[in-house]
């Protein structure tokens, strides 16, 4: 029963010291950092840019109207969640909008007449 308890993987934990523990820790999470800003990678190595707002609306309305043909409770939360997301996205959307005049876009230029 100690056997299986104590297994001889787990005993030599006790042979690790502060500093390696300490050291493995930060590494993890300098890499998790490094993972974080890089994106997503999968096993060939390659980033997957983040899908657009646009391609996000669009699989929203193709996977509702193919849910909304659905008589199942699970349809329908499915149906509310992915409506939540619409929400969210149109919500993170105005407020990264910035106000700005008409008279803004005539500011910046300058005419030269001869």
């Amino acid at each position: 029963m100690k056997a299986l308890l104590n297994l001889p993987e787990e005993s030599r934990m006790e042979e690790t010291t502060d500093e390696e523990i300490c050291q493995a820790v930060l590494g993890v999470r300098d890499s998790q950092k490094e993972g974080a800003l890089d994106g997503d990678v999968d096993g060939d190595g390659v980033v997957e840019p983040c899908p657009t707002y646009r391609e996000v609306c669009e699989a929203t309305s193709i996977i509702n109207r193919y849910v909304e043909h659905i008589d199942d409770p699970i349809a329908h939360k499915f149906e509310v969640m992915l409506a939540s997301i619409g929400r969210q996205i149109r919500l993170e959307r105005a407020q990264a909008l910035t106000i700005t005049h008409i008279t803004d876009y005539f500011n910046h230029t300058e005419v030269v007449l001869d």
